[in-house]
C-alpha cells in the first residue's frame, strides 16, 4: 500500500488504543518463527488472515512467500534460509462509539462514532548477520538498519531510518525498545529520515516506528495509522 501519493504526510505516535498501539513483528520460539501482534509485554490473538504478507528476502529484495501452518493461530513458521523476513499485518478498521468502546468497524458501520482509523502493520526481521545494508523495500512504512544489528552489543547504537514509500519520514517517532519500554519517550528522526538507536537489551529487540497519513476513504475512516517494526535478537556466543 503506498502512502504518499499527493498527499502530506503527518508523523505522530499514536496512543490510546489496541489498534494504534500496537504493533506486529516476526520473532524467535521454540527453535521456530512466530507472527506476534502485541504492545510491550501484551501478545494477543488475532485472525491470522490478518497477516497479508510473510516473505523471506535476500539483502537485494529477492523475495520468495513463506507458506504458514494451516490452524496456527501465531503463524508458525519455519526459519527460512534468508536474512530478512518481511511482514505485513492488517488491522482493519476500527471505530470508537460514543459510550467509548472501540469496535474493529469502519465508522460508517458505528453509529455516532467519534474517531475512526485504519491501521496496518509493517516489519522486517533480521535472522542473522548482515554483510551488507538491506535494500529499501520502498512499498509501505520500515524502518530500515543502516549497519549489521548482530555486530553490536547491550548499549551500543544502531543507525536506521524510517521510510514511507522509500522516502524519509521527516519528524517519525521511534519507539526504541518496544517490548520492555514501550511508553518511554520515543526519539524523532532527523530530516533525513534517520536517527541512532540506543541497544537496550541484550535479548529480542523490538523498534517501532509509528506514522499517520491521511484516509483513502474519508467515509470509512478519519486516519490511516502505520506502525513499522525493526525486529532481531543479539548473536550470543557457544554455550
Amino acid at each position: 500500500m503506498r502512502l504518499l501519493g499527493a498527499m502530506t504526510v503527518t508523523a505522530a505516535l499514536l496512543a490510546g488504543t489496541a489498534a494504534t498501539a500496537h504493533g506486529a513483528w516476526v520473532e524467535e520460539r521454540h527453535g521456530e518463527l512466530y507472527v506476534v501482534y502485541g504492545h510491550g509485554a501484551a501478545d494477543d490473538a488475532y485472525d491470522p488472515a490478518k497477516v497479508t504478507l510473510l516473505q523471506a528476502c535476500s539483502l537485494t529484495l529477492d523475495c520468495t512467500d513463506i507458506v504458514r501452518r494451516n490452524g496456527a493461530e501465531h503463524g508458525a513458521i519455519a526459519k527460512p534460509e534468508a536474512p530478512l523476513i518481511r511482514l505485513g499485518f492488517d488491522n482493519g478498521f476500527w471505530s470508537k462509539g460514543p459510550d467509548g468502546a472501540w469496535q474493529n468497524q469502519p465508522k460508517d458501520q458505528v453509529a455516532g462514532a467519534t474517531e475512526s482509523g485504519h491501521y496496518v502493520k509493517t516489519g522486517t526481521f533480521v535472522t542473522g548477520h548482515l554483510d551488507a545494508i538491506p535494500a529499501v523495500f520502498g512499498v509501505g512504512l520500515e524502518v530500515r538498519p543502516l549497519a549489521d544489528p548482530m555486530a553490536l552489543t547491550i548499549g551500543g547504537t544502531l543507525p536506521v531510518e524510517v521510510l514511507p514509500d522509500g522516502k524519509p519520514a521527516v519528524g517519525a517517532e521511534l519507539t526504541v525498545d518496544y517490548l520492555n519500554n514501550g511508553d518511554a519517550a520515543p526519539i524523532v528522526v532527523g530530516a533525513d529520515g534517520r536517527a541512532d538507536v540506543p541497544i537496550a537489551s541484550a535479548g529480542l529487540t523490538v523498534i517501532v516506528a509509528f506514522l499517520t497519513t491521511p484516509p483513502m476513504d474519508a467515509a470509512l475512516a478519519d486516519e490511516m495509522g502505520h506502525a513499522a517494526s525493526l525486529a532481531f535478537a543479539l548473536a550470543h556466543g557457544p554455550e
